[in-house]
């Protein structure tokens, strides 16, 4: 039988080894291309997330730094990030002021920021609460 292998009369024997060989090879692309695209999806989404992050972090740096020029008397509280978009995300800022000593609830402040680095202001949400 090996004599006949090497003689090319056994072509079933050959056909069978380069199909195994096929599928083998087929089997490890598509291992290799999934995890790939898997490693790609996490890392992207990985980075996506720390760039939103860090507009976040520079909006709000940049709202602090406005209210304290424009409302001196009016302080914020706590910030809360109601949604992140996939481009732009929403932050809330709890405001007071204080009137003879006594803390009185101001307004919400809520802003838009996006990925791009601009910011909106929301409209209605700016007048003082009862």
């Amino acid at each position: 039988e090996l004599n006949d292998f090497f003689d090319g009369k056994s072509t079933s024997t050959i056909s069978k080894v380069v199909k195994k060989a096929k599928r083998i090879t087929i089997l490890r692309n598509i291992g290799i291309s999934l995890f790939v695209i898997v490693f790609l999806l996490i890392t992207l989404s990985l980075s996506w997330l720390f760039i939103l992050r860090g507009s976040q972090e520079k909006a709000m740096r940049d709202i602090e730094l406005f209210s304290r020029i424009t409302n001196p008397n009016i302080e914020l509280l706590t910030s809360q990030n109601e949604s992140n978009g996939v481009f732009e995300g929403i932050l809330t800022f709890n405001r007071y002021k204080e009137i003879e000593g006594i803390p009185v609830d101001w307004s919400n402040h809520v802003v838009r920021y996006s990925l791009f680095g601009g910011m909106s202001r929301f409209t209605g949400h700016s007048l003082i609460q009862n």
